[in-house]
């Protein structure tokens, strides 16, 4: 198999990749503190999103599609307009990197996890914590909810499912 396209821009390893919900646009997250917009039709950068200071290791849209959050070593989460692509919310969390972020299916909470021990549930909309979970005495690469959001799930460095 060959690559269908191939779209440069990235100075550095792309973390993550997704597709806006009409399929026009493609997403990159990278450790070159980019986020880029690809058109995909066309196959050219549409817009880079400035606001990472260090490589960008989360991407994930909201149920809704409405917006696009963002997270990465630089401890920040950006909130952005998945239309306009505009910097909507922005907080810098007191914990480590940002391994990933995940949004519960109403939109009233994130989860973030990183290198620590330890995961942290958030306000959506106003970005104030409301729980730690320390769950692990290893790193935690990833987290999400359950699809019907009564479980937090997570994976961490030791290959255990938390």
């Amino acid at each position: 198999m060959t690559p269908i396209k191939k779209l440069k821009g990235h100075t550095n390893d792309v973390n993550q990749l997704l597709f806006t919900q009409d399929k026009k646009y493609l997403i990159s997250a990278s450790d070159d503190k980019k986020i880029i917009v690809w058109d995909w039709q066309n196959e050219t950068k549409f817009k880079e999103l400035k606001g990472h200071t260090k490589s960008v290791k989360s991407i994930i849209f909201d149920e809704d599609n409405q917006f696009l959050l963002s997270g990465g070593n630089d401890k920040k989460v950006i909130k952005w307009n998945a239309k306009t692509f505009e910097k909507v919310k922005e907080k810098k969390l007191p914990y480590l990197n940002i391994h990933q972020a995940s949004i519960d299916k109403s939109a009233t909470y994130f989860i973030r996890c990183g290198k620590e021990y330890q995961m942290e549930l958030y306000n959506y909309q106003t970005f104030e914590e409301i729980q730690k979970m320390v769950i692990s005495k290893r790193g935690i690469l990833k987290c999400g909810f359950s699809h019907d959001n009564q479980y937090i799930i997570a994976c961490n460095y030791n290959g255990q499912i938390l």
